[in-house]
Formats: C-alpha cells, sequence, structure tokens
C-alpha cells in the first residue's frame, strides 16, 4: 500500500516512526500513527478535523500525555508496526478505495484511526464528538464539492466553524433564496449531510 500513499501520509508515517523512537518503543503503535499525522499538521486529514470542531493542538498534548515510554533506547531505523497499526493501515486502504481513490491519504488514515476502537486516543476523539460515521459524511461531501487542500477552500461558518457546511453556503450566496429547490443541479444527499453538522444552514434554509 506505500506505494499508493500521497507524499503528505508518507510524511505522516515517516513522524510515527520518530515518535515511537523518541519514546524508546520497539514497533509502531495506533497511537504513534496519529502523533504523526498531529505532528506532520498539514493535509486534508488534519485541515478536516480542525475545520469539524478538533481542536488540533490540545489533541496533540493529550495524547503525548498519553503516550507510554520504555526505560531503554531502541536501535534507530526504520521500526515493525503492531498488528493493530497493521490494521489501521489496511483500513485506510479499503476506505479510499471505498472512495473509488487510486491514492491514500491523512484522510483515509483518519477514518480508519477513528475505527480503531479501545486505543488509547479513543477517549480524546470522543470528547469531541468525532465518529466513524460523521468522519465518512465529512469526505463524502468533501468529494462531492471537490474539496481541495488549498488555502483558498479554507471557508467555514462563522456561526458553527464547520466546513464544508461554509463551503456549500458559500456556493449559494448568489442564488435568489436560500431555498432547497433553489439549488438545482447539487446532490441531495449532500445536502441531508450538511443539514446534519450546521444549525445554522438550516436556518438559512428554512428563512
Amino acid at each position: 500500500m506505500f506505494e499508493k500513499m500521497t507524499d503528505r501520509l508518507r510524511k505522516v508515517m515517516a513522524k510515527a516512526n520518530g515518535e515511537a523512537q523518541t519514546h524508546n518503543m520497539e514497533y509502531i503503535g495506533v497511537e504513534h500513527l496519529l502523533m504523526g499525522l498531529l505532528k506532520e499538521g498539514t493535509g486534508v486529514g488534519v485541515n478536516l478535523l480542525n475545520t469539524n470542531g478538533v481542536d488540533i493542538d490540545k489533541l496533540k498534548i493529550a495524547l503525548k500525555e498519553k503516550l507510554p515510554t520504555a526505560p531503554n533506547m531502541v536501535t534507530m531505523g526504520k521500526l515493525p508496526h503492531t498488528l493493530r497499526a497493521k490494521t489501521v493501515l489496511s483500513n485506510a486502504g479499503s476506505f479510499a478505495r471505498e472512495m473509488k481513490k487510486d491514492y491514500v491519504g491523512t484522510e483515509h488514515l483518519v477514518f480508519a484511526l477513528l475505527m480503531c476502537s479501545n486505543s488509547i486516543y479513543d477517549p480524546l476523539f470522543k470528547q469531541y464528538k468525532m465518529t466513524p460515521d460523521k468522519w465518512k459524511d465529512i469526505i463524502k461531501a468533501c468529494d462531492m464539492v471537490g474539496y481541495q487542500d488549498t488555502e483558498k477552500e479554507k471557508i467555514r461558518c462563522h456561526d458553527c466553524r464547520h466546513w464544508p457546511v461554509c463551503f456549500f453556503a458559500k456556493q449559494i450566496e448568489d442564488l435568489p433564496t436560500h431555498k432547497i429547490s433553489d439549488l438545482g443541479a447539487l446532490k441531495q444527499d449532500l445536502l441531508l449531510v450538511t443539514q446534519q453538522h450546521c444549525k445554522h444552514y438550516l436556518e438559512m434554509i428554512s428563512s
């Protein structure tokens, strides 16, 4: 699967390896994959977590406090993955294929990490009410509106601070009214996803 990883995800993998070594671990666990993602700090995965209510800096600090450290220094180099970490990477690839992508990106890794129950970071995501189903909805919505990992796409609703709600609302600003019947070619399932995540948007289309 490595050959299908985006350059960004490969950087995450390298940082995960470094994180495990920093804590003198002889393996790369799922917690190191998440820390690698957070330390990379850019990409679709981190951007969408941030714009959907997850405080990346706070999550990083909380996770760091939970990471175990072994007493003895390990040999430097590429470390093996735990069985759970291998499963997460496999699930990331499966999710990318489900989304009909020919690459595996950080957004697919986030989904696989959320699917990994009973991890040390699981309670941290629960604080933000971030679930696999919610994440899948977000990714589907991104695909429908052609989300790209660029600065110009980072438009957020002033009320809920969520993406892709704000991006979607931006597209309908020029319509005569904010009624569902005026949205034309935009897909109904995107409307449903948007409605679930933004009270502000609901107010717009009902006014």
